[in-house]
């Protein structure tokens, strides 16, 4: 896996990477991957109009994803996840 990039940032975001619907500044998008792979990823996040911010090796991937949890909780996306 190259890197991992969970969906930390919504559907509505993803469309203005330059964060004009929040703060009128570049949105960070966070990712985690073998750091020999870090600046090809982080090159594409920035192609796509996110600043990159690398946050070391694979296993800080499960962090990222527990953001990604409580992003989708927040929108009440998961309610049936919730037991």
């Amino acid at each position: 896996m190259l890197s991992s990039v969970p969906d930390q940032v919504g559907l509505e975001h993803m469309a203005a990477p330059d964060g004009q619907l929040v703060t009128q500044h570049r949105l960070t998008l966070m990712y985690a991957g073998a750091e020999e792979r870090a600046k090809q990823a982080g090159d594409l996040i920035s192609a796509v109009g996110f600043e990159p911010q690398y946050v070391g090796h694979i296993r800080h991937a499960r962090n990222l994803e527990a953001l990604a949890e409580l992003y989708i909780v927040s929108k009440g996306w998961a309610m049936s996840m919730v037991a």
